[in-house]
């Protein structure tokens, strides 16, 4: 049925008013589009190459300028793809073995499995990027040629399309309709594929978490070898996935080309419409081999496509089957609020659809390809429409016909994609919103060659990091307890009972990696969120740009080459310290210390000393402001820290400060023994010395110099505030008392009296706005950020805390009575007594 999208309905668009009718969108004439190219076209053969002529020809008839954009690649993404299966049924079946032996080294090999699994991502991405060959005249780095080299070679052409005419205004919208023209068919049906994948990736997940947890619950053991089969089993057919040319493509995607073709036809014959939204066609190829036409154009227009993203607003849209008769359904996640400068493009899809009494579903479906992936990771904000009905399922086979096309899924698509042009010209012009055009993210990751390679390789983000380092915490318990490391009274002390290696690998390492990778990002905040929230003025901006980069220019290699060489030196400190303690595992050559201790180790120490010497930069926070004139809104939502990157960076140097002084504490509580860990408090001079140097120092580097530093600015922004409130409030007082002292009599008395009146009022509410802007709090750390952070019901008790836990730190009856506890009681018996220490300070 054909919705009420043709209704005349009168809609402001492009600054004027104009019916939707005029724009004349037929679905009918959409699917008559897909109906024209429904014919078999595997990427790199005749029909592939003569469809997408067609379509451009299609498009250069509409009045747009056509540039096909070539490229070459390799089918290496499915050969890894073949590889990584393999390899994770071997992983499988060697720690199937190894459980069968009683080996310990069951863990290892399931962590390996684990490893495998989550870099599957990363992997496959360098393998697209790797396997596009050079532009001509281009050179790639030399790894890539392995991977141009794998598998079989194909050609192909990208199709991009403007109107012409005029360009679109900088710092404007920028909207890019997306769909792709290739097919490729398989003899294994969609839903085998899609079971097969998710038994065999998802069950090995399944496993190794089954045989880590074995460890603690024995019966689960049975449960993880029934799994590990299976797994095994369903990757065997993954490995003969094989290419056809035998599908017409009419749901995918000739559906999609419809909509986009008749989209731009609709559209053509508004060139100031097509203006205003910087529209642009893209009709890719090779989606079907792993989004490789995406991935190419991405590549040949990155630069371009992040400079509109800086200076204005990026969209891309892409239309992947939206010709079935079926629900219609969003693909891809929503960017986060630094990336973007007005609505996302999923809230913008979400309201047309409210608009149109249409439900969007959420498609979520693990390695799963579509175009939109390519620009989400170029950190643009794209997404897919799709539409999912029951012919949806014979999508690559031989039934993708024209029969199995339906005009509802055409007339959905094209509706929503109209009311989200019409949302996105209604927006204010984004010239002014990058103040700061000259400074990128990635200028301050540069220079760090571990930090880039964990953003850009590895996707790490800062709370990705802290999960990350908590679930290495958990692995490395589990592998302890497997070598029977865990609690005990009269062997080595278990990792339960050694509260400096909890401390360390749950709380510091963790944070570390934390706070390191955060360290870039809130720099960055700071950069951008001055000038974007109007705490600069607009003379003072070049001075503000310059303090950037003189800033920016401290970040460079040799600070990389120190943190490395201070970083591997405290690993040698580690292991020579370590030395002292009993003969463990934690001591001796062994998988646990090869493949996790010392790796895991090395990148928190990494981790900690970045943070440390990036704080030694954090001095010239208070450069940032000067010679300038920062203002502060009292209303504006970020008054109760004043600067909220500063905040939040100093709230994760406190924690980090706290965390290390509580180490210092407990190695002055523990000390090795013969044959074990115990606890005996021994306050000789080295411990004393080393504790008192580290509180003078952390505080001065983790706390004393970016908190007086972030204060400085917070005050000398308050100061300016003030001044000027307070030069406004004396020029209405003064026109106050001139409306006294002189009254007219030519102006009535009720007018005279109503405009004293309002007068007032506006004294009150400049003593008003004197009061906020005096309140503000001139440090970072404060009452408000304490209620922000979720802390201020706990801030009492925490101060009880410290003192009994000071009270019997620095008691020897309790001391010597908590000894015994770690020695003889068991393990919830010794829980209840740190509660009882805590609590009220003694046993």
């Amino acid at each position: 049925m054909i919705l009420k999208f043709l209704k005349p309905t009168a809609i402001r668009l492009w600054g004027m008013y104009m019916d939707e009718s005029e724009i004349h969108y037929d679905p009918q004439r959409a699917l008559h589009y897909a109906n024209q190219i429904s014919t078999p076209r595997l990427v790199g053969t005749e029909q592939e190459q003569t469809i997408g002529q067609q379509i451009a020809s299609c498009l250069e008839s509409f009045g747009y300028k056509v540039e096909p954009q070539p490229f070459r690649f390799s089918d290496a993404s499915s050969v890894v793809l073949a590889v990584e299966i393999l390899a994770t049924q071997v992983l499988i079946g060697i720690t199937l073995w190894l459980h069968s032996l009683g080996s310990p080294a069951q863990t290892v090999s399931a962590l390996f499995l684990f490893l495998l699994i989550a870099l599957t991502g990363p992997v496959n991405r360098a393998v697209q990027e790797g396997s596009l060959a050079p532009a001509p005249g281009g050179q790639d780095p030399s790894w890539r040629g392995l991977f141009t080299r794998l598998g079989k070679r194909y050609q192909a052409s990208n199709y991009w399309a403007r109107l012409r005419g005029p360009a679109p205004e900088p710092g404007g919208t920028q909207l890019i309709l997306v769909a792709h023209y290739d097919t490729k068919s398989q003899a294994m049906p969609l839903v085998v594929r899609i079971a097969l994948f998710v038994i065999g990736i998802g069950g090995s997940a399944l496993f190794a978490a089954l045989v880590l947890a074995s460890s603690f619950y024995a019966p689960l053991a049975v449960a993880a070898q029934i799994v590990g089969v299976l797994s095994i089993l369903a990757g065997i057919p993954l490995w003969f996935l094989n290419l056809g040319n035998t599908s017409p493509g009419a749901i995918d995607d000739a559906s999609g080309v419809g909509v986009v073709l008749h989209l731009a036809e609709a559209l053509s014959s508004h060139t100031e419409a097509c203006r205003q939204l910087g529209l642009s066609i893209l009709i890719t190829s090779a989606e079907e081999l792993s989004t490789m036409g995406a991935v190419a154009f991405v590549r040949q227009n990155g630069p371009q496509l992040r400079q509109q993203a800086k200076t204005g607003r990026m969209y891309v849209l892409n239309f992947d089957g939206p010709g079935a008769n079926g629900k219609l359904y969003w693909v891809g996640k929503e960017p986060a609020r630094e990336r973007v400068a007005g609505p996302s493009l999923l809230f913008l899809a979400r309201q047309a659809c409210k608009d149109l009494d249409l439900v969007l579903g959420r498609f979520v479906l693990p390695g799963a390809l579509f175009d939109h992936i390519p620009f989400s990771n170029l950190g643009l904000d794209a997404g897919s429409l799709i539409a999912i009905g029951r012919d949806s399922l014979k999508v690559h086979t031989r039934q993708d016909t024209p029969d199995r096309l339906n005009v509802r899924g055409f007339d959905q698509a094209g509706q929503v994609a109209l009311h989200i042009m019409r949302r996105l010209v209604a927006l204010p012009g984004t010239s002014q919103a990058a103040p700061c055009q000259d400074f990128e993210k990635s200028e301050v990751y540069k220079a760090d060659t571990v930090l880039r390679f964990l953003r850009d390789q590895i996707h790490l983000t800062p709370n990705k990091a802290l999960a990350i380092g908590l679930g290495l915490g958990l692995v490395d318990l589990m592998i302890a307890h497997s070598y029977g490391l865990w609690y005990s009274h009269t062997g080595v002390i278990g990792a339960l009972q050694d509260p400096p290696y909890l401390l360390t690998i749950f709380v510091i390492l963790p944070l570390f990696l934390r706070t390191y990778v955060w360290m870039p990002d809130g720099l960055a905040c700071i950069f951008q969120s001055l000038p974007a929230n109007h705490l600069i003025l607009d003379r003072d901006m070049p001075t503000y740009r310059n303090n950037v980069r003189l800033m920016l220019g401290r970040f460079n290699h040799s600070w990389f080459v120190i943190t490395l060489l201070i970083a591997i030196l405290l690993q040698v400190l580690v292991v020579i310290g370590n030395a002292s303690y009993p003969d463990t595992y934690n001591t001796t050559l062994s998988a646990r210390l090869v493949f996790f201790r010392i790796p895991y180790g090395l990148l928190g120490l990494y981790a900690a000393t970045a943070v440390v010497v990036s704080s030694i930069l954090n001095g010239d926070w208070s450069q940032l402001t000067r010679d300038i004139e920062p203002q502060i809104h009292p209303m504006h939502p970020d008054m109760a820290a004043g600067y909220g990157a500063f905040t939040h960076c100093i709230i994760n140097m406190l924690g980090i400060f706290v965390g290390i002084a509580t180490f210092f504490f407990t190695k002055a509580l523990f000390q090795p023994a013969t044959d074990r860990v115990t606890f005996q408090p021994v306050y000789n001079w080295g411990i004393i010395i080393s504790t008192i140097l580290y509180l003078i120092v952390g505080f001065i580097v983790f706390l004393y110099i970016p908190t007086g530093a972030a204060r400085r600015a917070i005050q000398q922004a308050k100061r300016k505030q003030l001044e000027m409130l307070a030069e406004e409030y004396n020029a209405e007082q003064q026109e106050l008392l001139e409306m006294v002292h002189h009254r007219s009599l030519s102006v009535p008395e009720a007018q005279q009296a109503q405009a004293m009146k309002a007068q007032i009022e506006r004294l009150k509410l400049l003593n008003e706005a004197i009061s906020l802007v005096e309140n503000v709090p001139s440090s970072p750390i404060n009452r408000k950020t304490v209620q922000r952070f979720g802390l201020s019901y706990l801030s009492i008790y925490l101060s009880t805390l410290v003192y009994n836990f000071l009270r019997a730190y620095l008691s020897d009856t309790t001391a010597m009575q908590f000894k015994a506890l770690m020695e003889q009681a068991s393990l919830s018996e010794i829980l209840r007594g740190l509660l009882r220490v805590l609590f009220t300070g003694q046993l």
